[in-house]
């Protein structure tokens, strides 16, 4: 039986239809019980440098922005009761919310907004877009000859931001999950905090935070209706995968499991109820730019001509969607599959040809990745035999996998890459602006630095897709990414679990706050 409900499907599977009869009573909602997920490694739970889904599922349990996003990335008010805009659009004026305490009692203050902007505008080596978005969009002024953001306070509660233009995504923006608000006197200005306590004004606090579990306790507290569950359960492991969740849902280990690799109808715990959700997430093929030899964008092109994108998909996840886009599916210019990434061996020695890593001695890829997958693997060491090449995989545990992206000693990897706000130009910097720390690529190109600026300016949605056709025909050349697949993702719950949803931000949108548990489901 399927239920659609803006764009989230829940599959009870082993529902069966009865006769009609008196409708049956509305469930209510009872309180109690521990919610237990799985999670990698997890290097911090400070908001502003957080780095992945899994870190920003936690901290969605512990921290507020000044806004939120609702099932179908609407914005809502959180820790701003409202806001006014002025006529011109450049002038946010919020008003928090009164009677907000943080964890450990304190009152939310305008100065910790303050230190949380700040903080995110001067944080060294912080890894995040937030502060270069916020450097982007806020106006500056000068005060004793020094330039300062235009973000203040107008009295106890009341926040204003003026932008240098107007931006009718501002609000997007301030949903990001490194904008979350952090009290003052727990979070340095100048650094990262590492270890507890993680203080908030979550629906949930910090508990237990080790090295192999994290553990939440109900906020009663909250500033919302506090939630229903007593506590939440994150088993940490650097043993993360589908396979390893699959054991421990199976085994009664898990309530929620995300990432399943099966289908709807596989068999697999038929009892299980399956949420799936489209989401913001592209798989894609990462192509080393600061290695050789896939620093030469001729040979990238011939990577990408010699991958063979259709035996590929025929071993591909079924929910998982083909695409050819470097945004998302749903993301406004997001273009659907025209035959780009054919594949084409003979345009491929072509392109082969006029690299600068043609001919010579046959040198080795090197392939990193966290899980390798046998298949996979026999895919690009194909890809790599038609250009001459060997390939070599390195495999690290997800723990350190992302730092060793950044220190860029691989020529390919694959990766899944989750939106942090539906906004193109938001995303399509994150991942390829030579400003970017999250530029997993390495990628530099001053003519895509300059269209994504472009596309901050722009306001007229026409003009948009075309500088975005624009950025999406140069990358087709230039090749640092090569977009595999849309993520349309299953979920399983256990059968008394009640309540949950999940937006197009996948399971770090979790509404753990409003999940419950029946204890005798049918």
């Amino acid at each position: 039986m399927a239920v659609a409900c803006g764009g989230l499907i829940l599959l009870g599977i082993a529902c069966r239809q009865a006769a009609p009869g008196p409708p049956a009573p509305k469930s209510v909602p009872l309180r109690g019980g521990i919610c237990r997920l799985v999670t990698p490694v997890v290097a911090t739970l400070d908001p502003l440098y957080v780095t992945d889904v899994y870190e920003a599922t936690i901290i969605a349990c512990l921290f507020n922005g000044l806004v939120r996003y609702d099932d179908a990335l609407n914005v809502l008010p959180d820790l701003a009761e409202e806001w006014r805009v002025s006529s011109d659009g450049r002038t946010y004026t919020f008003t928090l919310r009164s009677g907000v305490r943080f964890h450990d009692g304190s009152p939310l203050e305008i100065d910790d907004v303050l230190h949380t902007f700040r903080r995110c505008l001067t944080a060294g080596g912080q890894p995040a877009s937030s502060g270069v978005i916020l450097e982007r969009l806020v106006d500056q002024e000068y005060i004793d000859g020094r330039p300062t953001f235009r973000i203040s306070a107008r009295d106890a509660r009341t926040l204003e931001i003026v932008l240098r233009h107007a931006y009718p995504e501002f609000l997007k923006i301030l949903a990001m999950d490194q904008l979350r608000i952090v009290p003052r006197r727990y979070f340095p200005p100048d650094r990262k905090v590492e270890q507890p306590p993680f203080i908030g004004t979550g629906a949930f606090m910090l508990d237990v935070f080790q090295t192999d579990r994290i553990e939440l306790k109900r906020n009663d507290h909250f500033h919302r209706s506090p939630p229903h569950l007593d506590r939440v359960r994150f088993t940490v492991t650097s043993e993360y995968s589908s396979r390893h969740n699959r054991r421990l849902f199976e085994a009664g280990q898990l309530d929620v499991m995300d990432a399943y690799s099966g289908t709807p109808n596989d068999g697999f715990m038929p009892q299980a109820q399956r949420l799936i959700q489209a989401q913001l997430t592209t798989s894609m093929l990462v192509l080393n730019c600061r290695r050789p030899p896939t620093d030469d964008p001729s040979f990238r092109k011939a990577v990408s001509l010699a991958f063979d994108r259709t035996e590929y998909l025929t071993h591909s996840h079924p929910t998982l969607k083909p695409t050819e886009s470097f945004l998302p599916a749903r993301m406004f210019g997001f273009s659907p599959p025209s035959g780009r990434f054919a594949f084409d061996p003979s345009a491929a020695a072509m392109h082969l040809e006029r690299s600068r890593h043609s001919g010579g001695e046959t040198p080795t890829l090197i392939y990193l990745d966290f899980q390798r997958e046998p298949q996979f693997f026999n895919l690009l060491t194909d890809t790599a035999r038609r250009l001459g090449f060997s390939l070599a995989c390195r495999e690290i545990p997800w723990a350190g996998f992302q730092e060793e992206i950044r220190r860029g000693d691989f020529n390919i990897t694959i990766m899944a890459w989750t939106a942090d706000t539906p906004i193109a130009e938001q995303y399509l910097e994150s991942l390829l602006h030579s400003d970017s720390q999250q530029n997993v690529a390495g990628y530099r190109d001053p003519v895509v630095d300059d269209l994504i600026d472009r596309l901050y300016r722009e306001s007229n949605l026409h003009a948009k897709l075309r500088i975005i056709q624009s950025i999406e025909t140069r990358l087709q050349e230039t090749v640092p990414l090569i977009p595999l697949e849309s993520y349309v993702m299953t979920y399983l719950l256990q059968p008394h679990v009640r309540g949950a949803r999940l937006n197009p931000f996948g399971i770090c949108s979790l509404n753990l706050e409003e999940i419950w548990f029946d204890p005798a489901p049918r």
